[in-house]
């Protein structure tokens, strides 16, 4: 017969043995996490799935005061599942294909579905704060031993190897840029203050691979919008800057704008990749003139990410985009900046006739031939004004390159 006491240890051993079996694994605990967030948002419940981030990454998100609004949820404005929530809502079983334990506590999340044929991936990180584990942005995760260096606009978070490029000189200029930006964008004195206050969170990355790492995308740089931070391997990004700063001066947009313009703005502002706006004016004017690509091809949201490269795109934008500003002013260039964003669907299926009607009407023009006639106008004054010093190949061509593409001419 069993005495008390080892009819008491026997009752701790199988306790013990029950709560082992349903305790879950660290791993389980972040898939709950996520899986949690998912119904939340699935379910409306956005206002606790905002609560599952770090207070960190909640703070950045609602930095500047930025809205948009088609996507309640900003703070994960970049998730498939946020962004077309009633499309996914039936393809978040299970939430998690595959997860990766990193240093520091950070847990790497993949989700992936097959919806309507096409495959949706994207990653989530999950850190372990106190024994509970909330969403975080990956760019905590890559930056965590970088070290930091602050200006009167911006707090960059830099890989050490790249201290030689923050030299007092360049600080100094890109906190310039933003005064003669948000005079040129007519922001308030109160945002100037609310940027110096709050400070735009930069990520210097050493590479472009790091810049993939953090956004799953292989480009020099971003301006990202959930979070509001400039993840880039260059410095100073002024072109990525400009997103940002246009999206402070809105303050309330939808997420998509038509990229002939989000792009155009930019590129004609601050240019693109330390190439100036001024050589990417001259290099737009050149390829239109050549007949390289027609303005028409990029004016859709479709046209332009299939009609021509990024190269001959985005300077034809900028370009676009210098004449209408010069036509109508910055003011009502913003509005028409307004009046062509929207959700996703909407754009897509935004005729070029209709995109055409409404240009005209902003620019003051009867029809889309009169805003073609005063660009051609606006080209001549560019061609008269361009100061180009091709390299000369040989007496007879003048060529130039754009990144892996030359183009060569006849001088007569």
């Amino acid at each position: 017969m069993l005495s008390k006491r080892n009819i008491l240890l026997l009752y701790c051993t199988v306790l013990l043995s029950v709560m082992m079996l349903f305790t879950p694994s660290k791993a389980e605990t972040e898939v709950r996490m996520l899986t949690e967030y998912f119904d939340l948002v699935v379910s409306g419940n956005l206002e606790s799935a905002y609560y599952l981030w770090t207070d960190e990454c909640r703070e950045r998100a609602s930095r500047f005061g930025i809205e948009y609004t088609d996507i309640p949820l900003k703070v994960d404005c970049n998730s498939p599942i946020v962004r077309n929530t009633n499309l996914m809502r039936d393809y978040l079983q299970p939430p998690v294909k595959k997860t990766a334990k990193m240093p520091r506590g950070f847990t790497v999340l993949d989700y992936s579905a097959l919806v309507d044929g096409k495959l949706i991936e994207h990653k989530y990180y999950a850190r372990n704060i106190n024994d509970y584990f909330w969403l975080t942005y990956p760019q905590q995760y890559y930056s965590i031993d970088w070290d930091t260096k602050q200006t009167k606009y911006f707090n960059i978070r830099y890989d050490n190897s790249l201290e030689v490029f923050l030299n007092p000189i360049a600080l100094d200029e890109v906190d310039k840029f933003i005064e003669k930006m948000a005079k040129l964008l007519k922001l308030t004195s109160d945002d100037l203050k609310l940027l110096k206050k709050q400070k735009i969170e930069y990520f210097y990355c050493e590479n472009d691979q790091r810049v993939k790492d953090i956004t799953g995308h292989l480009i020099k740089g971003t301006f990202d919008m959930p979070s509001n931070d400039i993840i880039t391997a260059f410095f100073p990004h002024y072109h990525e800057l400009v997103h940002l700063l246009i999206n402070v001066k809105l303050k309330k947009l939808p997420l998509y704008t038509l990229p002939v313009f989000r792009e155009g703005v930019a590129v004609h502002l601050a240019g693109r990749w330390g190439k100036a706006p001024k050589t990417l004016t001259s290099l737009g004017e050149f390829l239109l003139s050549q007949k390289f690509i027609e303005l028409d091809s990029i004016i859709s949201f479709s046209g332009f990410n299939k009609n021509a490269s990024s190269d001959m795109a985005y300077p034809i934008s900028g370009l676009f985009t210098g004449y209408l500003i010069d036509e109508a002013g910055m003011d009502n260039y913003l509005k028409l900046y307004l009046s062509l964003s929207g959700n996703f669907n909407k754009l897509m299926f935004l005729t070029d006739e209709r995109i055409k009607t409404t240009i005209a009407e902003a620019a003051g023009k009867n029809n889309w031939n009169g805003v073609m006639d005063g660009f051609d106008e606006y080209l001549k004054e560019v061609v008269s004004n361009a100061q180009m010093s091709p390299g000369v190949l040989a007496k007879e061509k003048d060529s130039f390159e754009i990144e892996k593409i030359k183009f060569m001419t006849d001088k007569n």
